[in-house]
């Protein structure tokens, strides 16, 4: 798999993680019943005791990473490309100097 192909990848599960954690967020705070194939069992797991780390909803937890996650996935392009630019203007500037 090429780096580019790898990092698209990335790119769409960050994104479809992301839009899971908003959903469970906003289930979490609206304070109804998650949509579930699988007998009711999700709502159990939406309001056990493990569903909270020290009072803030795990979901949310999960929405900030995976914002912090896609954020630097498409952050590091743009570094990327400032990067390529960087040199050429420094040698550049050089050449002027001399």
């Amino acid at each position: 798999m090429s780096a580019r192909a790898l990092r698209i990848t990335m790119i769409v599960l960050a994104a479809i993680g992301l839009g899971v954690a908003s959903y469970l967020t906003y289930i979490h705070y609206a304070g109804i019943k998650p949509a579930c194939t699988a007998g009711g069992s999700c709502a159990k797991v939406q309001t056990s005791i493990y569903s909270e780390l020290a009072g803030v909803p795990v979901a949310l937890i999960g929405l900030i990473g995976y914002v912090v996650i896609l954020g630097s996935l498409l952050r590091r392009r743009t570094r990327r490309r400032a990067l390529r630019r960087s040199p050429s203007r420094s040698s550049a500037s050089a050449s002027a100097r001399t």
